[in-house]
C-alpha cells in the first residue's frame, strides 16, 4: 500500500468510532432510564408494603382495589425492567468492543504507514533520489 493510499484511508473519522459512541451513549441512556424507573418502582414497593398484612390480604376488586393495582404495577414493571437493564448493559459493552476493534484497525493502519514511510525516510525507498542516504556528501 502506498503512502497516498494510506493517507486517503486515514482521513476523516473512522466509522467504527461513530458506531461505538452511539452504542455507548444509547446503553447509558437506557441504564439511566431504568434507574429512574427503578426509583419509581421502589416508591411503589414502599406504598404497597406500608400497608399491614391484614389490609393486603383482605384486598379484593370490591374492597380496596388500589392495593391490587399497586401489586399488578409492581409485578408488571419488574417483568420488563430486568431485560431492559440487560439490553442497556449489553449495548454499553458492545460499544466498548467496537471501540477496541477500531483501535486495532487504527494500529494496523499506523503500522502500514510506518512500513511504507520508513524506507523513504532512510532514503532507500521509491521516492528517494539517486544519491546516497547522506545526501551525496561522501
Amino acid at each position: 500500500m502506498t503512502l497516498q493510499q494510506i493517507g486517503q484511508k486515514a482521513r476523516g473519522t473512522h466509522r467504527g468510532s461513530t458506531i461505538a459512541l452511539m452504542l455507548v451513549l444509547a446503553g447509558l441512556m437506557i441504564e439511566m432510564t431504568a434507574f429512574i424507573i427503578g426509583i419509581a418502582l421502589g416508591i411503589s414497593y414502599a406504598d404497597y408494603w406500608g400497608n399491614s398484612k391484614e389490609i393486603r390480604d383482605a384486598a379484593s376488586p370490591t374492597n380496596n382495589p388500589g392495593i391490587l393495582s399497586q401489586l399488578g404495577t409492581i409485578v408488571a414493571v419488574e417483568a420488563w425492567l430486568v431485560p431492559f437493564k440487560f439490553i442497556g448493559l449489553s449495548m454499553f459493552f458492545s460499544g466498548i468492543a467496537v471501540t477496541l476493534a477500531t483501535i486495532v484497525k487504527t494500529m494496523q493502519l499506523r503500522g502500514d504507514a510506518f512500513a511504507a514511510a520508513f524506507p523513504i525516510a532512510l532514503g532507500m525507498g521509491p521516492g528517494s533520489s539517486s544519491t546516497d542516504a547522506d545526501g551525496g556528501n561522501s
